[in-house]
């Protein structure tokens, strides 16, 4: 007799029956699910002699057009037609015999070859229904063509909308995930270089030149890149030819500021930065003007209508050539500490490095040690502590100048207007668009709000970034010192504390897991596997005592929720309605059941709380908005991905 393995389900209903995976799944999860769907419901169909194609039956309508609405997000298209009306007819009665039945409306849905193709690329696999990669896909473009374009005139409503875990959508099976300062024509591509400006001397008399020549140059190079590049679909190469979009922008312009002495968002600061975008705006015109008269305009250039602002008396061969981006990472490479346009966070924070333990380290920006140092002025330990209890900032410190504390400022002490006097004076001399954020206080008002986005557009700003401190848990950043975490010991808890106890199906059999609570925190864990071999129970229990030690060792219960989580061996089970892969996955599932019963609220409650502290859930360091999204430096993290 063959073995085989039974899955035992302990919940009847795991999904209701027309349940759809969203884009919280990712596309292997969704695929997987697809393949289910084609065993159970579809099959090959080849009656009309041009190909195989897949066909899923259902009467529910509805339900086909979710599965397809799923299999746009992943690129992937489909067609439903009805494959016979509601109607009476003679079926087989389950005795040899007929019986008249009433049958309800049935649809199909057919996946051709290049759905499929694209399908099993994603590791798409079949038990029941064969499939395999098609070759000789015939592509469906030379069927279609554009017999007309009718000006609609302007949208009476335009929507925005918000999805708070990738920021992307599909709308009519496109997906969208526009960045903020670069406004793209349909297969369009990025190409941006940014002028470290922190490299520049603003005090030397040859300041501007060298801005303009380092610009002529990467003109030239981002201009070069769009014939040179390997690209990954032919259209997108035909429409960077075809419009030769570049982007010349900057990073370290605090950085710059803080070497000319001018406060950001001051009249003097925001003179002076027009004119580096001038400069940086005209040599970039004045370059692609004559790369034109070398190999010529791009191919739309007659069909554009010009911004009369940039007086284009020549044709040019890119349709932008300026644009702000945010620059994070390219910062960080470049050596600026200040990224893109946006002011310095902090001038003080703590960071974290995991070598064989997690070790604290403080970082001053080398913008601030350098100006300090310039004006004879020791950083001392001690210092380097007021600005962190000052939250970052030097405002207000006996001991530091006014004459620099006049231009020594961080985002948190602009006032909005100083934010926005800086994008608008950026955007006059940038062709696409600028990425900054304007800080307001946990104090704005709704109204308050309305001021600067009015204010932002008869500014003649093309977007535009708010961000009111207090409206998320995560802040920018972590200036004041790192608690160190309290350790306990066994001898020091009370013979009686309060308990969770959970039961939780595994794989292995039934476990029961005992969660004690000292001072609101989980201290202890104790599990027990029954109906188990004596080495299951004998690592289960190992893992519980290793908890324990983590616990009590000031380690958040969260970290070890997400270390286990997802863990997977070669049977499941169900809990609530959710799969358990292994018994390490119970063991993080009912830790997360033991937080949620003790509190009063669930595991991701308590994470946002710990992001409450401005720091990354993950290594810890201070987090920094960096074009809308709350990203770590240190570890990659991003609230946006």
């Amino acid at each position: 007799q063959k073995t085989r393995n039974v899955f035992v389900l302990e919940k009847e209903k795991i999904r209701p029956k027309y349940w759809v995976p969203d884009c919280s799944y990712s596309p292997k999860a969704r695929v997987s699910w697809l393949a289910g769907i084609i065993d159970s419901d579809g099959c090959v169909n080849n009656k009309n002699k041009i190909g195989n194609t897949i066909a899923i039956a259902s009467t529910n309508l509805s339900f086909l057009k979710e599965v397809r609405y799923m299999l746009s997000t992943i690129g992937c298209s489909a067609n439903i037609t009805t494959m016979h009306e509601e109607r009476d007819c003679m079926m087989p009665d389950g005795r040899g015999g007929e019986k008249e039945y009433h049958c309800k409306q049935v649809y199909r849905m057919f996946l051709t070859g290049k759905t499929i193709n694209q399908l099993i690329k994603f590791g798409m696999e079949t038990k029941r229904v064969p499939i395999a990669f098609y070759k000789n896909v015939q592509s469906n473009s030379k069927y279609v063509k554009v017999v007309s374009v009718t000006k609609a005139g302007v949208a009476n409503k335009v929507y925005c909308f918000n999805e708070p875990k990738r920021h992307m959508g599909v709308f009519a099976n496109t997906l969208i995930w526009n960045c903020s300062e670069f406004m793209l024509y349909p297969y369009e591509s990025c190409l941006i270089g940014s002028i470290n400006l922190a490299k520049f001397d603003p005090k030397d008399s040859n300041f501007f030149n060298e801005i303009k020549e380092t610009a002529r140059i990467l003109t030239i190079c981002l201009d070069n890149v769009i014939d040179h590049s390997w690209y990954p679909d032919k259209r997108i190469e035909e429409a960077a030819k075809k419009f030769r979009r570049i982007g010349v922008g900057v990073t370290g312009l605090a950085d710059c500021l803080f070497n000319a002495e001018l406060r950001y968002g001051s009249a003097s600061g925001v003179a002076f930065t027009e004119e580096i975008m001038k400069a940086i705006q005209m040599s970039t015109l004045e370059t692609s003007s004559k790369l034109a008269e070398q190999y010529g305009t791009f191919p739309e250039f007659d069909r554009m209508e010009w911004d009369t602002r940039l007086k284009l008396n020549t044709p040019i061969r890119n349709i932008t050539t300026t644009v702000i981006a945010p620059a994070g990472s390219t910062s960080i490479l470049a050596g600026a500490d200040g990224s893109g346009c946006e002011p310095l966070f902090s001038l003080a924070y703590d960071r974290m490095m995991r070598r064989d333990k997690e070790d604290w380290y403080t970082v001053v920006p080398s913008i601030v040690q350098d100006t300090f140092y310039r004006f004879g002025i020791e950083l001392t330990p001690e210092n380097i502590m007021d600005i962190k209890d000052n939250g970052g900032s030097v405002q207000g410190l006996d001991w530091v100048p006014e004459e620099i504390q006049e231009f020594m400022v961080t985002a948190q002490d602009l006032t909005p207007e100083d934010h926005l006097n800086m994008l608008i004076g950026v955007q006059k001399y940038v062709g696409a668009s600028v990425s900054k954020t304007v800080n307001m206080p946990s104090s704005a008002t709704v109204e308050d709000v309305e001021k600067v986005y009015l204010a932002a557009y008869e500014g003649g700003i093309k977007g535009i970034t708010i961000f009111r401190d207090g409206c998320k848990s995560n802040q920018v950043l972590r200036t004041a010192k790192k608690e160190e975490p309290e350790i306990i010991h066994t001898k020091d808890l009370p013979v009686v504390m309060p308990s969770i106890r959970v039961k939780i199906p595994t794989p292995s059999g039934s476990m029961y897991m005992m969660t004690s609570f000292h001072n609101g925190k989980p201290v202890e864990v104790f599990c027990n596997l029954g109906k188990s071999g004596m080495d299951d129970y004998a690592y289960t229990e190992a893992i519980g005592r290793v908890l324990s030690l983590c616990l009590k060792r000031g380690i958040p219960a969260e970290h070890i929720i997400k270390t286990l989580k997802g863990i997977r061996g070669k049977d499941v089970s169900v809990f609530k309605d959710s799969y358990v892969y292994s018994v390490p996955d119970a063991i993080a599932i009912a830790l997360g059941e033991a937080l949620t019963g003790f509190s009063g609220g669930s595991v991701e409650q308590k994470r946002e709380e710990s992001l409450s502290k401005n720091l990354c859930p993950d290594c810890l360091t201070p987090l920094v908005l960096d074009n809308g999204c709350f990203s770590c430096y240190n570890c990659g993290y991003s609230s946006c991905s």
